[in-house]
């Protein structure tokens, strides 16, 4: 769970933010997933969890999809107050 909270204390910090791409949004839900499965037994919970990390680290190089319609809306509202 410190994993979940780090995440959430990163992603409002920078300019990624929570809510405003895809790719943050589904390795946010990976990260509590993974968390939550940590009770298995330990080959399975071992595996998933080095299932999420591919997966997650993939989505940090890759960042694929867009702008949640959150984030379309607020960069169309700093573009229009910046000019």
């Amino acid at each position: 769970m410190a994993s979940f909270a780090t995440g959430i204390i990163c992603s409002l910090g920078t300019g990624w933010g929570l809510v405003r791409y895809y790719w943050v949004l589904v390795k946010l839900l990976m990260t509590l997933l993974n968390a939550a499965s940590a009770q298995h037994l330990m080959v399975i919970a071992s595996s998933t969890a080095l299932a999420a990390l591919l997966v997650i680290t993939a989505l940090s190089v890759y960042k694929p999809r867009g702008m949640t319609p959150y984030g379309a809306r607020l960069l169309s509202l700093w573009l229009y107050l910046l000019g």
